[in-house]
């Protein structure tokens, strides 16, 4: 039904936020390249009217996570640090460390180990009001996974108990597997 929509007879900022729902839905039915046009197409067109504000923010935090989806891992940091920037801009503490957690996987993805680590503890550095217990647990399971190929197992094993300490709920095994499979 969304698809019969017109967004041009939307505001740029309103097309920028249509275009945020459409291609999440593009992304979650597995059409990742349709959410990549879908994103890329919007993001242009709100770049050449110098709009910046969360909605922007939004389809680059997304823009990161779809090339990474693709294995466009050196794309996707170069858009994470874009987004970093962004986040900063607009004082989005929440998608700042969303998207420093991006890089530490992409990171991790091409073996920078040390950059890894450093958006990981970047991630971690942000206050835990603005994330989510399962986002606070992966940052800290990534840092674990960052000093264990660094040697560090001490490190590792200590980064690994603040992620299984926080929050009331044990992780549920499928995400603890899935986070150590990354």
């Amino acid at each position: 039904e969304l698809r019969g929509e017109d967004p041009s007879a939307l505001s740029l900022e309103d097309q920028g936020e249509y275009a945020l729902g459409i291609a999440t839905c593009q992304y979650l039915a597995g059409d990742k390249l349709g959410s990549l046009r879908t994103v890329e197409g919007v993001i242009g067109q709100l770049e050449t009217h110098g709009i910046l504000n969360s909605i922007y923010l939004s389809l680059i935090v997304g823009l990161g996570a779809i090339r990474t989806g693709l294995g466009d891992y050196d794309l996707a940091v170069v858009i994470g640090e874009k987004g970093v920037r962004v986040a900063r801009k607009v004082g989005d503490e929440r998608r700042l460390r969303l998207v420093a957690g991006n890089l530490a996987l992409s990171h991790c993805r091409l073996g920078n180990v040390d950059s890894q680590l450093e958006w990981a503890d970047r991630a971690a550095a942000v206050p835990a009001s603005y994330t989510g217990i399962f986002e606070q647990q992966q940052i800290q399971f990534s840092r674990a996974r960052a000093f264990a190929v660094q040697g560090r197992e001490s490190d590792a094993l200590a980064a690994l108990g603040v992620g299984r300490s926080i929050g009331a709920r044990p992780i549920p095994d499928h995400l603890q597997q899935a986070w150590h499979l990354r």
